[in-house]
C-alpha cells in the first residue's frame, strides 16, 4: 500500500472506491510544496530577483568560495593549493527516463534552478555541438567504448554530473541527462557549469574522472569555438584519476593522474559519486515514468536533501578527518625525514628542480610526470645473454661456437632435471601410454647428450681423459641415483637423466685457466644467470596461477566433484612450482661452483620452501591485516643491478 492508497483508505475505510480520485492534484501540491520549501531556505519571495541557475539548492559549505566562506580580496592568494576546487565526475546508469507522452503540455516550476541543468539550453547545446567517436587507447574503458550505444524508448538513458571531492556534495546546475552512453559532450556541459559555481578565476580546479586520461586530452579543443559553453580564460584545470580507478589503467597513468602527485588534491582513494548515486537511486526508479519537469524536481529535491545531511554532519566529520590527518602526518613526517636525511644534498637539489619542472608542465604535458615512475628494466633472459655473448665472443678468446654449445648444455641440464621429476611420476602410474612417452623422451635426451659429448674435447681445453682426471666437482645425487667413477659415462640406459655434463661448473675453473680458455667460466656464469632469470619469471607466473586457482576454484567449489577437480589443478600447479624451484636451485649451485661473487649471490638468493607460499589476499587489495606483509625477495629482484649502487638507490628513493 502506497501513501496515496493509505489516504484513500483512511478517508473511507468502508467504501474506498467512492472516494474521488485526487492523485493528480496531490502530485501538483507535492511539487509546489517542494518549490516553496526550497524558496524558503534560500530566502526567496515574490519580489526577489531570479535566483539564477542552481540558486534554489544547497552547496557544500566547506569548499572554498570567494565572497562566501573566504575573502575575495587581492591580498588572498587564491592560486594557493589550499583554495583549489576539487571536482569529481561520473555517470549513473540507473536513472533512466521514458519518453513523455505529451511533452508539449509539460509545465516547469524550477527549470535549471536546482542541480539539473536548464532543459531548453541543454537541448540547443546538444543539437549544435559535434560529438566525435573516440576509442580508448588506455585500458578497455567501458564508459568510452559504450558512449554511443543507442537505446530506444528512453528520453534519457542515465544522468551524470559533478560533486565536490572532499565533502561529497552535489554541485548545483551540473547534472545532465545522457541520450546514449556517457558521452564527452554531456560531461563537457556539466563540467563547464560546475566550475562556474562559486569560483574565482584565480583558483585552480582539480577534476577526478575515471577516464580522465582520455577525457582531458581534447577538452580544450572540444570547447574551443563552441557558441553555447566555454571555460573562463585563464582557468587552470588539472585532470586526475582517483586511486580506486587509476590501478585499472596503464602503468604510466599512475604518475600522470593519481592524486598522490597533484598538490592540493588530498587523499582520494574511494568511490565518491557511487556513494551519492546509492541514495539517489532510492527514488530514481520511481521517476522513470514521470513527466520531465516532475522527474527533474524530484531528483533535485533528493540531491538537495543529500547535501543538507552532509551539511549538518560536516563539523563532526571534519573534526574526525583532521585528527586522523594530524596523526598520520606525524608518522609520515618522521619516516620521510629519516629517508630524506640519507639523501646527498646534490641529489636532493636535483630532485627538487626536476619536481618543480614536472609540476609546472603537468597540465600541458602529463608525460612530464613520468620522472616519478620507477624506471625498471627487465632482467636479461637466457636468449638475450646468449646473443650478447656471441657478439662478444672474440673478447673472451674462446673458440667459435662455444657460447652456443654452453647454452645447449644448460638446456640439456634443465631437461635432465625435468625428466627426472617426470620419471618419478611415471613409476607411480600404470598407464602404458605415459610410460611409452617417457621412453621416447629418454631416447631423445640420450641422442642430444651424445651430440654434446662429441664437441666436449673441442671446448674443454684438452682431451676428454684429461678433463675427467681434473674434474673437481660432481653434483650431489640422491641415494637412488646411479653411482659412477666417470661422471661422463652413462651407467645404463635407464640413467640418462643422471649423466653429468662436461660444464665448467663441474670441472672447476682452474682447469680451463690452465689450458688458456678461462673465458668459458665467465660465459657459463652469465648464461646461468640468464637461465635463473627465466626460471624466476616462470615461477612468478606459476605462483600467480596458484593464487588465482585458490581464489576462483577452490573457494567456490560447491560439491565434492568440483572440490576434487579444483584441488587437482592446485596439485598440477604446485608441481610446476617445484619444477622451476628445482631448476633455480641447480642454477644457483652452479653459480657458486663457478666462483660467483657476493654481488651476484646477493641478487640470486637461496630459495626456501616458505617463500613459495602464496596468499590469496592479493585478490583483495583492501583486505585487513596485510599492511605489514612483505613479498619474498624474488618478486622485487627484476631490476638492473649491474648499474652503480648509487643510481639504483636513487631510483628506489
Amino acid at each position: 500500500m502506497n501513501y496515496y492508497s493509505k489516504l484513500w483508505r483512511n478517508t473511507s475505510n468502508a467504501f474506498p472506491h467512492l472516494v474521488p480520485d485526487r492523485y493528480q492534484e496531490m502530485l501538483r501540491v507535492s511539487q509546489i510544496w517542494r518549490l516553496l520549501k526550497l524558496m524558503k531556505w534560500q530566502g526567496c519571495h515574490e519580489g526577489s530577483p531570479d535566483p539564477g541557475p542552481g540558486g534554489l539548492v544547497l552547496f557544500c559549505p566547506a569548499c572554498p568560495q570567494p565572497g562566501v566562506n573566504i575573502s575575495s580580496d587581492e591580498e588572498v592568494n587564491l592560486a594557493d593549493w589550499k583554495f583549489s576546487r576539487s571536482i569529481v565526475m561520473d555517470g549513473n546508469f540507473k536513472a533512466e527516463h521514458m519518453k513523455p507522452k505529451n511533452p508539449d503540455e509539460e509545465l516547469w516550476l524550477m527549470d535549471g534552478r536546482g542541480y539539473m541543468v536548464t532543459s531548453g539550453m541543454y537541448k540547443q547545446y546538444l543539437a549544435n555541438s559535434p560529438n566525435p567517436i573516440e576509442r580508448s587507447d588506455c585500458s578497455n574503458h567501458w564508459a568510452v567504448n559504450q558512449a554511443n550505444v543507442q537505446r530506444n524508448q528512453l528520453a534519457a538513458t542515465s544522468i551524470g554530473g559533478c560533486a565536490c571531492v572532499r565533502h561529497r556534495c552535489f554541485i548545483p546546475h551540473s547534472m545532465v541527462d545522457f541520450q546514449k552512453g556517457e558521452q564527452q559532450v554531456n560531461m563537457d556541459y556539466a563540467l563547464v557549469h560546475a566550475v562556474q559555481h562559486g569560483m574565482n578565476l584565480r583558483q585552480h580546479v582539480i577534476t577526478f574522472y575515471d577516464i580522465n586520461c582520455q577525457y582531458s586530452k581534447n577538452l580544450a579543443r572540444r570547447l574551443k569555438g563552441n557558441n553555447f559553453v566555454s571555460l573562463p580564460d585563464g582557468l587552470q584545470i588539472q585532470p586526475g584519476i582517483s586511486l580506486w580507478h587509476v590501478h585499472g589503467h596503464k602503468a604510466e597513468c599512475f604518475s600522470r593522474y593519481a592524486p598522490n602527485f597533484i598538490p592540493g588534491a588530498g587523499r582520494v582513494d574511494g568511490k565518491i559519486m557511487e556513494t551519492l548515486w546509492s541514495s539517489l537511486n532510492v527514488v530514481s526508479p520511481l521517476a522513470q515514468g514521470m513527466a520531465t519537469p516532475h522527474r527533474q524536481e524530484l531528483l533535485d529535491f533528493q540531491m538537495n536533501d543529500s547535501n543538507f545531511l552532509k551539511m549538518v554532519q560536516m563539523p563532526l566529520v571534519l573534526r574526525k578527518k583532521l585528527r586522523a590527518a594530524q596523526k598520520g602526518l606525524a608518522s609520515v613526517k618522521e619516516s620521510f625525514m629519516e629517508l630524506d636525511n640519507g639523501v646527498p644534498l646534490e641529489l636532493r637539489q636535483k630532485w627538487v628542480e626536476e619536481e618543480i619542472m614536472a609540476l609546472a608542465n603537468q597540465i600541458l604535458d602529463p608525460k612530464a610526470m613520468d620522472i616519478f615512475e620507477v624506471q625498471l628494466k627487465k632482467a636479461p633472459t637466457s636468449k638475450s645473454v646468449e646473443i650478447d655473448l656471441i657478439s662478444w665472443q672474440g673478447e673472451y678468446g674462446c673458440p667459435h661456437g662455444l657460447v652456443t654449445w654452453l647454452a645447449k648444455a644448460l638446456k640439456l641440464e634443465e631437461a635432465q632435471l625435468v625428466f627426472a621429476l617426470d620419471s618419478q611420476r611415471a613409476e607411480s602410474t600404470m598407464m602404458k601410454t605415459y610410460k611409452l612417452s617417457m621412453i621416447r623422451r629418454r631416447e631423445q635426451l640420450q641422442s642430444h647428450i651424445n651430440g654434446l659429448m662429441e664437441c666436449a674435447e673441442k671446448y674443454s681445453g684438452g682431451s676428454l681423459d684429461d678433463v675427467l682426471q681434473n674434474a673437481s666437482q660432481v653434483p650431489d645425487q640422491p641415494d637412488n641415483w646411479y653411482d659412477t667413477d666417470n661422471p661422463f659415462l652413462i651407467p645404463s640406459s635407464e640413467g640418462v637423466e643422471f649423466v653429468v655434463l662436461p660444464l665448467p661448473s663441474y670441472l672447476g675453473k682452474h682447469h680451463f685457466q690452465r689450458f688458456g680458455v678461462g673465458g668459458i667460466v665467465e660465459q657459463e656464469l652469465q648464461l646461468q644467470q640468464g637461465q635463473a632469470n627465466d626460471t624466476l619469471h616462470e615461477l612468478w607466473l606459476a605462483l600467480a596461477d596458484k593464487a588465482v586457482i585458490f581464489r576462483t576454484k577452490v573457494r567456490h567449489a560447491t560439491n565434492y566433484n568440483h572440490n576434487t577437480r579444483a584441488w587437482g589443478k592446485v596439485a598440477s600447479t604446485e608441481a610446476i612450482v617445484q619444477r622451476h624451484a628445482g631448476i633455480y636451485r641447480r642454477c644457483r649451485k652452479q653459480m657458486i661452483a663457478l666462483g660467483a661473487g657476493p654481488d651476484v649471490l646477493s641478487r640470486y638468493q637461496e630459495l626456501h620452501d616458505t617463500e613459495l607460499r602464496v596468499s590469496t589476499a592479493i585478490a583483495d587489495p583492501n583486505a585487513r591485516g596485510h599492511q605489514d606483509d612483505t613479498l619474498a625477495w624474488f618478486w622485487t629482484m627484476d631490476v638492473p643491478r649491474d648499474t652503480a649502487i648509487d643510481n639504483w638507490m636513487s631510483e628506489c628513493l
